[in-house]
C-alpha cells in the first residue's frame, strides 16, 4: 500500500506514514534541481532526494519573474528519471499548487516562500497524503508548521524579503543557520523548565496542540527532522551543520552553476557522513573549484 490510498487508513496511520518517510532522508542531502540532467547528476553522486524548482526562478531577475510553483511537466519527466524521492516546491499557502504537485505523484510537497507568497497562512497539510516540508526560523514557527502537519523543518533566514526564487538560498550564511538551530535549541530548554500549567498557556499563546509541545520538550529537539537550509555548497560548511546538530542539509539551489558540480555534490554526500572525520574532510575538499564568481558559486 502506499501513503496515496486514503480510504485504507485512517488519519494518524497516514500521519506516521509521513512522518516514517522523511525519517529516511535524515543524514542525507537533498538537491535542488530544475532539469533532468541536475536530478540524474544528483542521484549518481549520492544526494537522498531531490527538490524540483522552476526553472525560471534559477536565473532569471526578479523583476522578470511570475511567481509559481514547478511545471508539472518539470516533475513528471524528473520522476521517470531517477528513482530518488522527488519533492515538489510549491508557493507559500498555495493549496491548488500543492495538490497539483500531489496529483502529479511527487514523494513529497515543499511549502516554499522563495517562489511567493500566495496567501498570508500557511497550507493545512493534515489532508494530503504526502508529507510536506516547511521552514522556520524560531521554535514558535516551527512548532506551527508541525501542528499544521509539516513532517520536516528546515532553517530559513528570513531576514531577506521573499520575492523570487532564490534571494534567499543563493547567500550562504553559515553563521545565520548555526544560530537557528542553537536559538530553537534554546528556546526548547527555556520552554521545559515551565509547569504543566504554563506549558498549556504556552501552547494556547502559539496556537499549537499541547501534545506536540510535550512531546518536543520531552525529545529536547523537534519531533521531526530538521534539516539545514540557506545557500549550502561547501562540503566543510555541512560537516560544520552536521556536528551542531542538524538531521541533514538542503543543499544551495545554485550548486549546478558552480564549477565542479558533480565532485560538489558528492563531497557535500560525504561530508554528512564523515562530518567527524577531519582527515576525510581535507581529502573531500580538495579541488572541488575555485571561488569564481558570486552568481556562479551561490
Amino acid at each position: 500500500m502506499t501513503i496515496n490510498e486514503p480510504e485504507t487508513k485512517t488519519n494518524e496511520q497516514r500521519e506516521k506514514i509521513k512522518l516514517a518517510f522523511t525519517k529516511q532522508l535524515i543524514g542525507g542531502v537533498l538537491a535542488i534541481v530544475t532539469t533532468v540532467n541536475q536530478a540524474t547528476v544528483a542521484e549518481t553522486y549520492g544526494a537522498r532526494g531531490v527538490i524540483v524548482m522552476n526553472y525560471k526562478y534559477n536565473t532569471a531577475t526578479i523583476k522578470d519573474q511570475a511567481p509559481r510553483g514547478t511545471d508539472p511537466v518539470v516533475i513528471r519527466s524528473i520522476m521517470g528519471a531517477v528513482h530518488l524521492p522527488v519533492i515538489g516546491r510549491v508557493r507559500l499557502g498555495h493549496i491548488a499548487e500543492a495538490r497539483i504537485m500531489q496529483a502529479c505523484g511527487v514523494s513529497a510537497i515543499e511549502e516554499c516562500a522563495d517562489v511567493g507568497v500566495a496567501y498570508k497562512k500557511n497550507i493545512e497539510k493534515h489532508s494530503f497524503n504526502v508529507p510536506v516540508i516547511c521552514y522556520a526560523n524560531n521554535l514558535e514557527s516551527a512548532l506551527q508548521r508541525i501542528s499544521e502537519g509539516a513532517t520536516m523543518i528546515v532553517s530559513k533566514d528570513y531576514g531577506v524579503e521573499a520575492a523570487g526564487g532564490s534571494n534567499l538560498e543563493s547567500v550562504p550564511n553559515i553563521y545565520i543557520i548555526v544560530e537557528i538551530y542553537e536559538k530553537i535549541q534554546k528556546e526548547i530548554v527555556i520552554v521545559s523548565q515551565n509547569n504543566e500549567k504554563k506549558l498549556l498557556e504556552y501552547a494556547k499563546q502559539i496556537d499549537v496542540p499541547l501534545q506536540i509541545l510535550r512531546e518536543v520538550v520531552n525529545l529536547k529537539r523537534l519531533n521531526v527532522p530538521f534539516f539545514a537550509g540557506g545557500g549550502v555548497m561547501l562540503p566543510l560548511d555541512v560537516a560544520m551543520l552536521m556536528r551542531v546538530g542538524y538531521d541533514g542539509v538542503v543543499a544551495s539551489n545554485q550548486l549546478f552553476a558552480a564549477p565542479n558540480a558533480e565532485k560538489r555534490m558528492r563531497s557535500l554526500v560525504m561530508a554528512t557522513v564523515h562530518y567527524k572525520d577531519p582527515k576525510w574532510l581535507a581529502y573531500i575538499s580538495e579541488n572541488i573549484g575555485g571561488p569564481g564568481s558570486y552568481q556562479a558559486i551561490y
